[in-house]
């Protein structure tokens, strides 16, 4: 094995940029089932080629620009992985080998703690433990080798078993299906729904992957009226602000991909200079949040200011039951929901009954517009009373949602 030089001299960035900037890499934009159709088609309009859709999501090729391109711009995703070249695998000693000769130190910042990841199935290596560990051995002595300052391996805290969104960690995947080795490299870092600006929610929020789904699935894209008739947190309407206004959605965030050694920081921003140029200054259809808690409508209001949308949201203050778009002078477009549980139904304990009344509201306020419920169960939805609605079931932090789309 030959050694590279040390990253203090212009030989080792040589390495670097022929071996991780210049090449045309396989990435994976991590996505749940349901919604790949939805990611795949905003890497389409990224003009992002060579699309596939698989089990973890949708695979595509690209230099390192595409990886920033589409950790920026994903608005479904969790999180883009970069492929390392597959390899086969029989035996503890061959993976020590083979692992051993990938240039870890082009890819990885030493100073981020490893999370090694480790899946087996249908194979004769086929104890995660082992190879866990035979990984993060292999990569540690690939840096002492080198005379570099060695990862050390990432242990949850007590009682947590993420990380918070001030921690960076290099999560490390690696899958060995059927005798092939697969490793993949985390370019994103904290989950792509986690944009920067929801510092601040009230009780079990959308999370900001669905309603952005929501949008997308629905054909929404700024051209009529919305109207976030529960906002909560305020996640659909700034959802719907960023999607309107061709805002990317990570333009106020880090991605772990900025702490490669490797990373392109002039590429990187004028990646950002260009969509943030792009934007438009104003949504070109009216978006209302309402609420009936002035405080929580407060907590959406500063999560929006720090999205950098507030001013382009109509807040309200009121109960959705009582609200009339009319009186807004809103022609029809389309009101997603996300009723409350609890407290936050105003104390009722009847949800069928609230349910009921809801559709009903709907029926008679909202004729014309385009609907979209996310509720908990399927007999709730039914007691929405749509005719034919189409049910889409979405996974939600582990548990599976079931969101109601019609037209009244």
């Amino acid at each position: 094995m030959t050694h590279p030089p040390s990253r203090d001299n212009k030989a080792f960035w040589r390495h670097v940029r022929r071996q991780v900037q210049a090449q045309v890499h396989r990435f994976a934009a991590i996505v749940p089932r349901e919604l790949q159709p939805l990611c795949r088609q905003e890497l389409v309009e990224l003009a992002i080629g060579e699309l596939q859709l698989s089990e973890a999501g949708v695979e595509f090729t690209g230099r390192l620009a595409a990886c920033m391109q589409a950790n920026l711009w994903l608005r479904t995703g969790s999180r883009v992985l970069c492929r390392l070249p597959d390899f086969r695998v029989g035996v503890v000693g061959e993976l020590i080998h083979k692992a051993l000769a990938i240039p870890w130190e082009y890819w990885l910042n030493a100073a981020l703690p490893l999370s090694i990841q480790s899946h087996a199935g249908r194979s004769r290596l086929d104890h995660e433990g082992v190879i866990t560990e035979t990984v993060l051995k292999a990569i540690q002595q690939r840096f002492q080798g080198h005379g570099l300052p060695v990862p050390e391996p990432w242990s949850a805290p007590r009682g947590r078993e993420r990380t918070d969104e001030t921690q960076w960690v290099q999560r490390v995947l690696v899958r060995i299906e059927s005798n092939r080795c697969e490793i993949s490299l985390d370019t994103t870092g904290h989950h792509l729904h986690q944009r920067g600006y929801r510092r601040q929610h009230t009780g079990a929020p959308l999370r900001e992957t669905l309603a952005a789904a929501i949008l997308l699935r629905t054909d929404w894209r700024g051209d009529r009226a919305l109207v976030d008739g529960m906002c909560g947190a305020g996640t659909v309407a700034i959802e719907a602000a960023l999607l309107a206004r061709h805002i990317p959605p990570g333009i106020g965030r880090e991605f772990l991909f900025e702490k490669w050694p490797g990373h392109q920081a002039k590429t990187w921003d004028y990646i950002r200079r260009r969509a943030q140029a792009a934007a438009l200054p104003r949504v070109p259809a009216p978006i209302v949040a309402l609420d009936w808690d002035r405080i929580v409508l407060r907590v959406a209001e500063e999560n929006a200011m720090r999205a950098g949308v507030r001013d382009d949201i109509q807040w309200e203050s009121g109960d959705f039951l009582a609200f009339r778009p009319s009186a807004l002078d809103l022609a029809p477009g389309l009101v997603v929901l996300d009723p409350p549980y609890g407290i936050r139904t105003q104390g009722t304990d009847d949800l069928p009954g609230f349910y009921r009344r809801l559709g009903a509201h709907l029926r008679q306020s909202f004729k014309g517009w385009q609907v979209a419920v996310a509720t908990p169960s399927p007999d709730l939805a039914k007691e929405l009373g749509f005719r034919q609605p189409r049910r889409w079931w979405v996974p939600h932090g582990g548990i599976p949602v079931c969101v109601c789309l019609t037209t009244i």
